[in-house]
């Protein structure tokens, strides 16, 4: 459910039915400093995306490096860095999508994804436009293009990194896959 005015709709729902816990899921374009305060003034629970920074990116260095180490360790040097190995990886893409065998070409898409090193930590953090620090999770990936770093603010409490990245926010995009399935359902029939 996507509201135009969370405060409102969060009021109502509280109102009517004061036992429900609301966890919203969003990107972090939808957020600002007073929606975070009015989240947690009500109890509202929230895993929200958020842009890098410098300081996040200082504050997960180890993160990254562990990312990174444990990618060499298992698959040795990444494939696809820099220019040349951009150019490699879209002559790879461009292999696997006119495999014309169905289960090969899955397969190859499968084997060319599956180079994956991924590390999940988490640290205090506080923008200056914040009133208070927040708890941040990194999800660093260290694949054959090289590093992949996603961050998500959260006032959860009570689940390791890893289940807040995944079992939280993750669902966010497979609720607008239903939405998706849902709306393009709706158009067939009508």
């Amino acid at each position: 459910m996507v509201a135009a005015d969370p405060e409102k709709t969060g009021e109502t729902v509280k109102t009517s039915m004061p036992r429900v816990e609301i966890v919203v899921r969003a990107d972090g374009a939808f957020t600002d400093n007073e929606l975070y305060k009015w989240m947690d003034e009500n109890r509202v629970r929230y895993v929200l995306g958020m842009k890098d920074n410098h300081s996040l990116f200082v504050k997960t260095k180890q993160f990254r490096a562990k990312a990174q180490s444990k990618f060499k360790r298992k698959y040795e040097e990444p494939r696809y860095l820099g220019k040349s190995g951009k150019k490699a990886k879209n002559k790879r893409l461009k292999e696997i999508s006119s495999t014309y065998d169905k289960d090969k070409r899955q397969q190859a898409r499968q084997e060319f994804e599956h180079r994956r090193a991924r590390v999940y930590g988490e640290t205090s953090y506080a923008a200056r436009s914040w009133d208070r620090e927040r708890r941040v999770i990194a999800r660093c990936d260290y694949t054959d293009s090289g590093l992949e770093v996603r961050y998500v603010v959260t006032n959860l409490t009570g689940y390791q990194a890893r289940q807040v990245y995944e079992d939280v926010y993750c669902r966010r995009a497979q609720m607008r896959d239903v939405d998706q399935v849902n709306q393009r359902d709706t158009m067939r029939s009508a």
